[in-house]
Parts: structure tokens; C-alpha cells; sequence
């Protein structure tokens, strides 16, 4: 897959040249959307087709029985999702988020990894289509290594007004 020509995958190429770029990346999606700031969400990479992000197990994030809470692991998928998306859609068009399924697997043992795949059609449609919506896979990986949650989080992508 080719390398997206995209106003989040210029900023990102340019901090890579930077000490500390995944942390400037991390503090970078944090001012777009504060709420990833708010639950501790850290950025780990992305590049063509594939978008990562961490959440760390600290206690703003745990449920009653000390775990990490269902909601902070969708939203965790959700940024992820979205920032796959993000990375390739072109800047006259804006994301948005229409549809969330989230399956709890087993129960969530310490930080979690989640990664979102784009496949080639899909990144052919979000560069070619100005309205259009696709599905977005997302795993999450615990501390333990399982998987305790896979998402299904559904982006559509409008012009910008």
C-alpha cells in the first residue's frame, strides 16, 4: 500500500525526524481529540494500512473489580479505528463515526495494544470517494497476550463545508 499524501501523514513524517516523535504524536492526537488525553490513550505508529495505539492500566480506566473498564477499551478501538481512517482520508473530508460493535471476548488483564487494519480496496475508496462509510477491524491485545475484545467500528467520510 502506498504511502498517503494526507495533512496527518505529512505532520506525522515530519516528527519522525524529532527525539521523542511518538511521544510528540501522542501529545498531536491528544490536542485533536482531548479525550484520548483525558483516558491516557498513547500513540505506537501507524503507516500504510495499519494503526496502533496503547492504553496503559491506571486506575481512571478501571472498573468496580479493578480492571480495565469496557468503555475505555471501546474507545481505545475507536481512536484506533479513526486514525487509520484519519491517515489516509484526504483533507477535504471529514470522519465520522456511525456505527460501534464491540465484542468482549474474556475478561482484560493490564494494558492493552490495539491495532486497525485498512485493506488496499478500502484505502482505494477513501481516496477516491468524497461520501462513502467502510468498516474498520480492530483487535485489542491485553498484557497477558489474548485477545480480549475485537471491534467493528463503521466511519463514514463527508466533504468538509
Amino acid at each position: 500500500m502506498k504511502q498517503p499524501d494526507t495533512r496527518l501523514a505529512r505532520q506525522f513524517a515530519k516528527l519522525d525526524g524529532f527525539p521523542g516523535s511518538t511521544a510528540l504524536k501522542t501529545f498531536a492526537l491528544r490536542r485533536t481529540v482531548p479525550f484520548l488525553g483525558t483516558a491516557g490513550v498513547r500513540f505506537v505508529s501507524v503507516e500504510p494500512g495499519l494503526a496502533s495505539l496503547a492504553l496503559d492500566s491506571r486506575r481512571r480506566v478501571h472498573n468496580h473489580i479493578h480492571g480495565m473498564h469496557a468503555a475505555a477499551a471501546a474507545l481505545l478501538a475507536e481512536a484506533t479505528s479513526g486514525l487509520v481512517l484519519s491517515y489516509h482520508l484526504p483533507d477535504d473530508r471529514l470522519p465520522l463515526l456511525v456505527r460501534s460493535e464491540v465484542e468482549y471476548l474474556s475478561r482484560m488483564k493490564g494494558g492493552l495494544v490495539a491495532r486497525a487494519t485498512l485493506d488496499e480496496e478500502t484505502a482505494t475508496r477513501i481516496e477516491n470517494e468524497e461520501r462513502s462509510q467502510a468498516t474498520f477491524h480492530v483487535d485489542i491485545q491485553d498484557e497477558a497476550g489474548a485477545t480480549p475484545l475485537r471491534a467493528a467500528m463503521t466511519w463514514a467520510w463527508r466533504p468538509r463545508r
